[in-house]
């Protein structure tokens, strides 16, 4: 008898993830970034991370928007 271990799927490997939307954004698949935000949860803590022009209450903008668009299925 043989085990054969099944790979994680990929949207649980979350620094392969980071990657992959890094390149994408180097390839040019999301146009000119301007801003961009991110929620990480650890087993100890949610950390929240903006880049470019994400700071105060345009990072809160961004991550209500996101959620929006999570809500409407998009």
């Amino acid at each position: 008898m043989n085990i054969v271990q099944f790979p994680k799927p990929s949207l649980h490997d979350i620094p392969q993830m980071l990657r992959n939307i890094a390149d994408d954004i180097e390839a040019g698949h999301f146009g000119v970034p301007v801003s961009g935000v991110m929620v990480l949860e650890s087993e100890e803590s949610l950390y929240n991370f903006g880049w470019g022009d994400a700071e105060g209450f345009k990072a809160i903008g961004l991550f209500y928007s996101g959620a929006q668009m999570l809500m409407e299925g998009q």
